[in-house]
């Protein structure tokens, strides 16, 4: 099962490294926040693409909690993580795209 994104806030990253971060409001009434980091893991192989992990994503679960689950869409670091069910959505990742070209169009 496939958890979609209904709406989502950008907002200032709060761990060291993260360079893109949203609130999101998931199809599953759960509130989620997702984090996107730069290739952290580059021996990982394969596309050019920022990790991306989302935290509380499923009830019962809080992305602000100190013993959050994080879960990966994308560059998990090694096997043993666990994958994300919260689909992306074309809207949703060209705006992040957007934004991670804004943050190093300022650094160039």
């Amino acid at each position: 099962m496939r958890i979609q994104i209904e709406d989502w806030n950008f907002i200032e990253p709060r761990h060291e490294g993260c360079i893109v971060a949203a609130e999101l409001t998931l199809d599953n009434a759960c509130e989620a926040l997702i984090e996107i980091y730069p290739m952290i893991y580059a021996n990982v192989g394969g596309e050019v693409i920022p990790e991306i992990v989302v935290l509380g994503e499923l009830p019962g679960e809080a992305p602000d909690a100190g013993d959050h689950v994080k879960r990966w869409v994308a560059r998990p670091p090694d096997e043993s993580c666990e994958w994300s069910k919260v689909e992306l959505g074309e809207t949703f990742i060209r705006q992040v795209n957007e934004k991670i070209d804004e943050i190093f169009s300022h650094v160039e």
